[in-house]
């Protein structure tokens, strides 16, 4: 089975963790490891297949591009 992992949408953009930078969605549409588009869902994720990439070691910047994106403004 395929290592596949969901990368958050917000604002139109996505963190992608093979490129490992701010992607615009559109630019995500003709990628060959794009899986799944659930834009119905809440949060809007992508599914992408992650095979042959080491994920582990981004996890820190992922997390501080998903606080700048996702945090709730006063």
């Amino acid at each position: 089975m395929a290592d596949t992992r969901r990368a958050y949408l917000a604002g139109g953009h996505v963190y992608c963790r093979v490129r490992r930078e701010d992607m615009d969605i559109a630019d995500c549409r003709g990628c060959e490891r794009l899986v799944e588009i659930q834009l119905k869902s809440s949060p809007p994720y992508l599914v992408c297949d992650l095979s042959g990439h080491r994920i582990d070691d981004d996890e820190a910047i992922y997390a501080s591009w998903r606080y700048r994106h996702h945090r709730r403004l006063p």
